[in-house]
């Protein structure tokens, strides 16, 4: 048993303001709904001096003193113009647009959590992913083909060479991934003639794992595994 302090809980710990962060800025106006707001603030305010202009030149245009019923008449006519010229059915467009293309997106498996977000991603030039599994499979794999292999080194040889420095029960991804790797080449068979004699895991520490086997002829072998500048 061991005793613990707890100094925040909820929203006051650092998770929870992490999750407030994001909460607030998914609150915020996109851009799409930006230039809406603005395309229809600026039709509406040059509708509204048209009207007004048009509103006096139909008042005055025929006399100086015109009647109770002549200012009704020319402010109904204004007034229905400018109900013509505010863009009311504009969100209702835009959002019909934007359900279609969402839609099409739904077709290839893709997840649209928000309308607008059709038009943001449509202006990206990068896109940062921070984790696999965001836009992947979410399975790490090893491509031989991108295997960087010393002269007179195999691809099935570097495999097998990290699979024996590679956790094999309950592996982390990346030990799974090239375990998976080995296997799919002579590593699978080959893996079966080396015996573990001391193995060190991967820790964040060192950054990398040590392991030493002894190969089917009774050498000794020893394997490194871990970040290029830690193993160079």
């Amino acid at each position: 048993e061991l005793r613990m302090r707890v100094t925040n809980t909820g929203a006051n710990s650092f998770f929870g303001k992490t999750v407030g962060l994001l909460g607030d800025a998914e609150k915020g106006v996109g851009h799409l709904r930006s230039v809406l707001y603005l395309t229809a603030k600026v039709i509406t305010v040059v509708g509204a001096v048209f009207c007004l202009a048009l509103f006096l030149a139909d008042l005055f245009f025929e006399t100086t003193k015109p009647s109770v019923a002549q200012v009704f008449l020319s402010l109904k006519l204004a007034l229905v113009v400018l109900a013509a010229i505010v863009p009311a059915a504009m969100p209702v467009v835009t959002t019909t647009v934007l359900a279609v293309g969402a839609t099409i997106l739904a077709k290839e498996k893709a997840v649209v959590t928000r309308l607008s977000a059709i038009e943001e991603m449509a202006g990206l030039e990068v896109l940062c992913s921070d984790k696999t599994g965001t836009l992947t499979k979410n399975e790490l794999s090893l491509d031989r083909k991108e295997l960087v292999c010393e002269t007179g080194v195999s691809a099935d040889r570097l495999l097998l060479l990290a699979s024996l420095a590679s956790v094999v029960e309950h592996p982390e991804p990346i030990d799974k991934a090239i375990n998976e790797a080995a296997a799919e080449g002579e590593g699978a068979d080959a893996r079966e003639s080396y015996k573990s004699v001391k193995f060190t895991p991967f820790n964040p520490v060192d950054k990398r794992s040590m392991a030493v086997v002894k190969g089917p002829d009774g050498s000794l072998l020893r394997i490194c595994k871990g970040a290029p500048h830690v193993v160079r």
